[in-house]
Order: C-alpha cells, then structure tokens, then sequence
C-alpha cells in the first residue's frame, strides 16, 4: 500500500527458490528513486556467492538488472549460453534486436529469451524503463 499522496509507487514481487532446502530466507527492498539507472544497466539483485557490491542478495544463482532509456538511446546485455532471461518493459515502449531478431515490446509486455545472445535494447518512446531477470537455464 502507497502512503504517499504524492509519489507513485511501483511494486513488482517475486520469489525465487533457494539452491539448497533449510537455508536461511533472504529478504530486501531498494527505493528505486536513490539509484541512477539512465541509460545504463544496473545490477539489483544477485547471488550471495557473488563477490560484487549488489544492493539486494539472494541465495540462487539469479541477477536483476534494471535500466531507465530516453528515446532512440539503446543499452546492451550479454546474456550467456546456458542461460536465460526474462524481460519486461515497465513503461513505455523498446525494441529488443538479439539472435531472435527484431521485436518490440510495449509497457507490461515481456519476452523470454535463451543464450547464447547478444541483446540491444533501444527505446522507441520517449522513455522505456524495463526489468532483466538473468538466471541458469533449466
């Protein structure tokens, strides 16, 4: 529930299953107003095994990435072989160009993609703000 008469919220839930039964849950919350994600990817969530400073830490082999596009400006992402992501645009609208070709997503439209992939994200509205879940192929 949003308490703020003046700020939107967004919330988006997901759950994960942990790599191994009787470890400890992880829990974590990030206001998306403190990070700067113009034009770039950032890196949200993450494994536990994994060195790197990552707000949010999960026990599974897991990313999040999120990335905020002003028109026409693109981003890249390596997604690997063995793995594979999901991808959603929050708003507005992007073109996503990668091993599968050439697709557009609009807002809360999504695509689920395999590696080996070498993806390009461009935004083909004034703004598009999408979300990137990259794990392990099953």
């Amino acid at each position: 529930r949003n308490l703020s008469k003046d700020s939107p919220l967004r919330f988006i839930q997901m759950w994960f299953t942990p790599r191994a039964r009787g470890l400890a849950p992880n829990y974590g919350s990030l206001d998306g107003s403190t990070v700067d994600m113009r034009d770039k990817w950032v890196h949200l969530v993450g494994d536990v095994k994994d060195s790197r400073n990552i707000p949010i830490k999960l026990n599974q082999d897991v990313n999040i990435h999120v990335v905020d596009l002003k028109q026409e400006n693109k981003v890249t992402f390596e997604l690997k072989l063995g793995r594979m992501a999901y991808l959603l645009c929050m708003e507005g609208s992007t073109k996503v160009i990668g091993a599968h070709g050439e697709e557009s997503l609009k807002q809360y439209e999504a695509a689920h993609i395999f590696g080996s992939n070498n993806l390009e994200l461009i935004s083909s509205d004034q703004r598009s703000h999408c979300l990137l879940v990259e794990m392990a192929s099953s």
